[in-house]
């Protein structure tokens, strides 16, 4: 079982235990954006459809973002966050 951990770094606190993975990139649609993303193993969760009032399982994919200035501090956030992640995944073994 995992055990959940509440991380803070650069701005942002997630439960590192739930990260499925981390990707860094700039892009040029739009304003020029150097952005780190986290995806989220999914999760599922029942809502109820109003039209028949049964509950239905339905499969969550979220993922947030960070935005830098600049690809350098881009960088060195992602390997910083990939560093905190590795120290969770050695201290439980996955």
């Amino acid at each position: 079982m995992k055990v959940s951990r509440l991380v803070t770094h650069s701005g942002l606190t997630i439960d590192i235990s739930l990260v499925k993975c981390i990707k860094h990139a700039t892009t040029y649609d739009g304003p020029k954006r150097h952005v780190l993303t986290f995806e989220f193993q999914t999760r599922f969760i029942y809502i109820q459809n109003p039209a028949t009032e049964e509950y239905e399982l339905q499969a969550v994919q979220d993922s947030t973002e960070l935005d830098f200035p600049s690809f350098e501090r881009l960088e060195t956030a992602a390997d910083e966050w990939e560093a905190i992640w590795q120290d969770y995944l050695d201290d439980h073994g996955s």
